[in-house]
């Protein structure tokens, strides 16, 4: 299988002894990543998703241009290779962030103890 793949482009390789893996590979924060240890998914539509604060029970609605799913820990997906909903958004900023987007920000800063 993986020498398929290889042989279709599907994977990326140095040599082909050496595979290397696609992606992003992020040490840090709960905060980037949706949910998390603080926040959980209440709801999600076309357009944005609806979190909640576990500790203090806050919403909040995060515009879906701001979220790109993603695959969180590879312990969730081990038992497949194919995830079609892999439950996880990375936030993924470009512009000002405005309305309950800014709120989360600023609720990361004072919880991490980031100065403003």
């Amino acid at each position: 299988m993986v020498e398929e793949a290889l042989d279709n482009g599907l994977l990326r390789y140095l040599s082909r002894d050496e595979i290397v893996r696609g992606g992003v590979e992020m040490y840090g924060p709960d905060f980037f990543f949706i949910p998390n240890a603080h926040w959980f998914i209440v709801r999600e539509d076309g357009t944005s998703i609806t979190i909640g604060n576990r500790s203090n029970g806050m919403r909040l609605v995060i515009p879906r241009k701001y979220l790109v799913k993603c695959l969180r820990r590879p312990e969730y997906y081990g038992d497949r290779i194919y995830v079609s909903d892999p439950r996880y958004y990375v936030l993924s900023i470009s512009e000002e962030p405005e309305g309950d987007l800014r709120k989360y920000i600023e609720w990361g800063g004072v919880s991490m103890g980031i100065p403003a």
